[in-house]
């Protein structure tokens, strides 16, 4: 993928979070109403398709906020480690700011069942499910340094919606998934052409970083609590609708580094 510098958007607000997942191009300001759009990304490592991820993304279900995120396994990587595993998030607005309902991650994970399900009660997460329990593989994340987080999808609703007003990345927040408490913060490099060969156009490229505070598991060496970086590209791939990551590079646990790259976006029916 080539890449040409462009310069930032001067005359924009500051913005938002994450791990710079989020935001248009210029010329774009958000409606009264985005429509929910279906999105399918590819994963790959190495050079080669290890995981689909399918994501429906709506900001303004009645009465406020969903998502919804698959991922699978595919190709090589499938052969060794099976996994197919849906994330789920509904929440309202309190003005700009998300106040999550319920989130749930469930499904099979290299041949184990996982779940994981959160209330929010008060603002607050409390678990209702937790498959495998924590006391198998990860310290708990004690209840004080759970308040004032928020899910992983909730964060990206927000950034979503902040990027569509604003025009740049930076931000922080602690996620809480159930199981890791994730410090995340993000800033923006600036606008930029891609030449992928699903998106070409101009993108806001954000920069991000994640470190680990709570829920590490009970075989993580060192390097396991270092912060990681990565990037992110984003745009509008269907007008009307949200802004939405094009490309992203992260590390990952399993595959190393990892690039994730829209493959197709469509109005949801």
């Amino acid at each position: 993928m080539s890449r040409s510098a462009v310069a930032p958007a001067a005359s924009f607000p500051r913005g938002a979070l994450l791990g710079g997942v989020l935001l248009g191009l210029a010329g774009f300001a958000r409606g009264a109403e985005a429509a929910p759009i279906l999105a399918t990304y590819e994963v790959r490592a190495a050079g080669i398709t290890v995981m689909e991820i399918e994501a429906r993304v709506d900001l303004d279900a009645p009465p406020g906020y969903a998502v919804e995120v698959r991922a699978r396994m595919r190709g090589v990587a499938s052969v060794f480690r099976s996994g197919d595993m849906t994330t789920r998030v509904q929440g309202a607005w309190s003005g700009s700011r998300p106040q999550p309902s319920r989130y749930a991650a469930q499904g099979m994970w290299a041949g184990e069942q996982r779940s994981t399900v959160l209330d929010y009660v008060g603002g607050q997460p409390a678990i209702r499910q937790l498959i495998p329990p924590n006391d198998e593989e990860r310290e708990s994340v004690p209840p004080e340094a759970q308040r004032n987080t928020v899910d992983t999808l909730t964060a990206v609703a927000q950034l979503l919606r902040q990027a569509q007003d604003s025009g740049r990345c930076e931000g922080r927040a602690n996620l809480f998934d159930g199981r890791r408490l994730t410090a995340m913060q993000a800033r923006t490099v600036g606008w930029e052409m891609l030449t992928d060969a699903n998106w070409k156009g101009r993108s806001l490229h954000c920069r991000f970083q994640g470190q680990l505070i709570g829920g590490f598991r009970k075989d993580d060496g060192p390097d396991d609590h270092k912060p990681q970086e990565g990037n992110a590209w984003l745009a509008q791939p269907v007008e009307g609708g949200p802004f939405l990551p094009v490309r992203l590079e992260a590390p990952s646990r399993w595959f190393g580094a990892t690039t994730i790259t829209l493959v197709r976006a469509r109005p949801a029916s």
